[in-house]
Parts: C-alpha cells; sequence; structure tokens
C-alpha cells in the first residue's frame, strides 16, 4: 500500500515537472517542497490553456489523494 502512494507521488511530480517545468528541492515522506515566483502555493500549480489544473498533477484540495498547502516562506 506505502509502495502504491510512493509511485502515485512519483508520477505526480513527474507529470507536474514536465506541465510546468517545475522541480522540487526538497521531497521527504509527506511533503514536497517547491520554489516559487510568488508568495501563494496557485502559483506552483500547472494550469491548462483554458485555466483548468493540468490533469495528472498535483491539485491544491483537502480531498483524499490531493495536496494541502502546508506553509510558505521566502528564501532569505
Amino acid at each position: 500500500m506505502l509502495a502504491n502512494r510512493r509511485t502515485g507521488l512519483h508520477r505526480k511530480l513527474m507529470k507536474t515537472a514536465a506541465a510546468a517545468d517545475l522541480y522540487p528541492t526538497s521531497v521527504g515522506t509527506d511533503a514536497i517542497v517547491y520554489p516559487s515566483p510568488g508568495p501563494s502555493p496557485l502559483d506552483v500549480l500547472p494550469y491548462t490553456p483554458d485555466g483548468k489544473p493540468a490533469p495528472g498533477t498535483s491539485r491544491l484540495e483537502v480531498s483524499p489523494g490531493m495536496v494541502k498547502h502546508q506553509g510558505t516562506q521566502t528564501v532569505l
């Protein structure tokens, strides 16, 4: 079961990287850190040209299988 979730996480990471050319700086067991051009977590998520979330990538929701925002911090 844990292996299935980890595999799903890696698939989402790769699809996010392909859709937004954005790679995580850190991957933990339950957290992923992305560099962001802005302070909002929505600045990281890739969208299609019509404004919908890109299929197969991470989505910011509280439903099972989705991701939730843990916090935003500046590099400085």
